[in-house]
């Protein structure tokens, strides 16, 4: 597993859109980002690499608030201790509210191998929550060094300041047997 490299970077393409009404209380009642093959890592040097394709949407939603979808692939998925992202596909609906606020309603996404949904909720620097469930996702494609062990369950994940509270109820499949009856 290269890099990218160069060639994936010059064909990265972005359209931007935006509904602009520069006399209205939103002057920007809509805005629409498509991107084809975006390396992160072209745009952030410390970033991960990806090639995302897909689509995010803003749209107000009164006052201080943008109702936030997005829609994205990434072909170039692998462990975050590898420089990657470990999603392949990641759906979102939520709604970002100034100043820092962000709520998911819902995410569905390939993750790890396997599948993930879940909700949650991001309130300032240091209060946040995670609620979702996991379906066979293998925690070494998105860290390497740990087991290859997919998970199912469901987990919840608290923080707030530097204390972290985390619920899990999740179960492992057995590791896949070759045929001397080694672990593969």
């Amino acid at each position: 597993e290269g890099e990218p490299g160069a060639a994936a970077v010059s064909g990265a393409r972005a359209e931007v859109t935006a509904q602009v009404t520069p006399f209205a209380d939103q002057p920007v009642p809509r805005a629409r980002a498509r991107v084809e093959t975006l390396d992160l890592a072209a745009l952030w040097p410390k970033g991960p690499h990806t090639l995302l394709t897909g689509d995010v949407v803003l749209q107000p939603q009164g006052g201080d608030a943008w109702g936030v979808t997005a829609d994205l692939r990434n072909a170039l998925p692998g462990p975050w201790d590898r420089g990657r992202v470990p999603a392949e596909r990641v759906r979102l609906e939520g709604d970002w509210r100034l100043p820092d606020r962000l709520l998911v309603r819902s995410l569905d996404g390939q993750v790890g191998r396997g599948r993930v949904q879940a909700r949650g909720a991001w309130e300032g620097e240091d209060a946040w929550r995670v609620e979702g469930t996991l379906a066979g996702v293998d925690p070494a494609a998105l860290y390497s060094t740990l087991a290859s062990v997919p998970l199912s369950g469901r987990a919840q994940v608290r923080g707030e300041g530097s204390a972290i509270e985390v619920g899990t109820r999740l179960g492992a499949a057995e590791p896949a047997r070759g045929p001397d009856g080694g672990i593969e």
